[in-house]
């Protein structure tokens, strides 16, 4: 996760002709995922701290509570964890496109959300349209280049034969994981 900034950079210069953009360098100073000097690839260490969320209070490794209930939320946590960690290694074992988007973080991630729960088709709604007027242009365009996305490439598919897109805020230079809904 400490090198998916540096990830993003290298994929947004790879689809930008401009090398030299100081913005986007300056999201991360970490260092590269793979070792140079020979071919071999460094898997990505995942350390997940995962926190339950109950109706009356959260628990961590720290706040535990009597021994029943703590096994049921352990293993509650220790399911979460391995799932995302899972998840985290998928998406390092493939190619995700990044579509950057000249909006704010906020509307991306609420087009995010769009795309998720209600799919493409939706960022052509009335509803959508009406909410951000000033946008209506820049979504017809990303529901079209969604749309040829997954079309022409059928490798940025996960199990399930879902597709993750990293949508990057470029004034926010902030970025959101979605899987839009086809």
């Amino acid at each position: 996760v400490a090198s998916l900034p540096s990830s993003l950079l290298d994929r947004l210069s790879s689809v930008s002709d401009v090398k030299d953009d100081t913005h986007l360098t300056d999201l991360t100073n970490q260092p590269a995922t793979a070792v140079e000097s020979s071919n071999v690839q460094v898997q990505p260490v995942v350390d997940i701290e995962c926190i339950y969320v109950g109706t009356d209070q959260y628990f961590d490794n720290e706040h535990r509570v009597n021994n029943a209930q703590w096994k049921h939320i352990n293993k509650i946590m220790k399911s979460s964890s391995q799932k995302m960690a899972s998840h985290i290694n998928d998406v390092f074992d493939q190619t995700i496109p990044v579509i950057a988007i000249e909006l704010p973080f906020r509307v991306v991630r609420d087009i995010g959300s769009i795309l998720i729960f209600d799919g493409i088709e939706s960022l052509n709604s009335s509803e959508v349209a009406a909410k951000y007027p000033q946008h209506k242009k820049l979504l017809r365009n990303l529901m079209y280049a969604l749309d040829a996305l997954t079309r022409k490439d059928p490798s940025h598919r996960i199990s399930g034969g879902d597709t993750q897109v990293f949508l990057y805020s470029i004034p926010c230079d902030q970025y959101d994981l979605i899987i839009p809904k086809f």
